[in-house]
C-alpha cells in the first residue's frame, strides 16, 4: 500500500479499486480476445478449439497469483484446464467462492457489428463475446481478491477464486463439472 493510501479499510480498498480499474479493464479485453469457445458446443470442431479455455485460465491463474492467493490448475479434460485460487483466511469466518466461466456459444457473424473476438475497450465499455458473460464477471471477481490484498485487507474468511470451463454440460448433456478443490491436487470423481 502506498504511503499516502488512506487509513479506513473501506477507503484503501476503494483506492485500490481505482488504482487497478485500468489494469482490470485491459485484462478482461484480454480474455475476450481469446476465442474460447465451448469445444463440444453442438456443430463446433472440437480439435481446432480446445485449449484456448485453457488460455484463459492461465489469465486469470496470474491475476489471483497477484492477489497472493495458491492457485491450481485443474485439469477437467485436456485442453479445458480451470484456475482455482485460494487465500487462506486467518480463521473464525466464513468461506467465500467467486464461480465464473470463460467459455463463449459460437458467433453468428451476421449479428455482430465488429470482430466479436476484438475486445475493444471505448470510454464506456469492453467489446466481444464474453465481455459479460461471463469473462467481465470472472476478472472482476479476480481483481476484487486484488484490490483487497493491495489493501491489506485480510479477514478471517477464506477466500477462493474458481473458473469453469464447462459451465454448459446441461445444455450439451456431458457430464457436469467437478469441483474445484484447490490444494488437493484432483478433482474429486
Amino acid at each position: 500500500m502506498p504511503d499516502d493510501a488512506p487509513t479506513d479499510p473501506r477507503a484503501a480498498v476503494l483506492d485500490a479499486v481505482d488504482r487497478l480499474a485500468p489494469r482490470l479493464v485491459e485484462t478482461t479485453s484480454a480474455a475476450v480476445r481469446i476465442a474460447s469457445v465451448d469445444p463440444r458446443y453442438p456443430g463446433q470442431d472440437y480439435d481446432s478449439l480446445v485449449g484456448r479455455e485453457a488460455e484463459v485460465s492461465r489469465l486469470m491463474a496470474d491475476v489471483y497469483r497477484s492477489a497472493g492467493a495458491d492457485v491450481e490448475m485443474v485439469v477437467v479434460e485436456a485442453g479445458r484446464d480451470n484456475a482455482c485460487g485460494r487465500i487462506r483466511g486467518t480463521g473464525g469466518g466464513r468461506s467465500l467462492v467467486f464461480n465464473g466461466h470463460v467459455d463463449v456459444v459460437p458467433t453468428n457473424p451476421s449479428r455482430w457489428s465488429r470482430d466479436p473476438f476484438s475486445g475493444l475497450i471505448t470510454d464506456t465499455a469492453v467489446h466481444g463475446r464474453g465481455a459479460s458473460d461471463d469473462k467481465g464477471g470472472v476478472v472482476a471477481a479476480g481483481f476484487a481478491a486484488l484490490a483487497l490484498a493491495e489493501a491489506g485487507c485480510g479477514c478471517g474468511a477464506t477466500w477462493c477464486c474458481r473458473r469453469s470451463s464447462a459451465r454448459r454440460w446441461a445444455t450439451t448433456r456431458s457430464a457436469p463439472p467437478p469441483p474445484c478443490r484447490p490444494g488437493t491436487g484432483r478433482t474429486p470423481r
